[in-house]
């Protein structure tokens, strides 16, 4: 296990080193976090960690989103998934798989 600061993530690069598959679950709240840190947060971090997963030889990002995530929705929360799940798509890794739960 290794802790990283998300707000430097890109000094954790070797934590995402030599894993072909990677888990995503990270997300906080709009209540706890305020929009801009719920943006952070749900997009900003999870999309760092892809790109840093992917240069360190992940083959299988596999990230847990929401249902009625839309990149086009109009609501902060369902907008900023869709936004994520496009993101982590554009990384380029051989097999990604985007989980909705409601």
């Amino acid at each position: 296990q290794a802790v990283v600061d998300f707000e430097r993530l890109g000094e954790h690069a070797a934590a995402f080193q030599g894993h072909d598959v990677g888990f995503c679950c990270l997300g906080t709240t709009r209540a706890k976090a305020g929009a801009d840190g719920f943006v952070r947060v749900d997009r900003d971090y999870v999309a760092q960690a892809a790109e840093l997963a992917r240069a360190g030889g992940c083959k299988h990002f596999v990230l847990q989103s929401s249902r009625g995530a839309d990149a086009q929705s109009r609501f902060l929360y369902l907008r900023v998934k869709g936004e994520v799940e496009n993101l982590v798509q554009a990384v380029g890794f051989d097999r990604c798989t985007i989980l909705r739960p409601a």
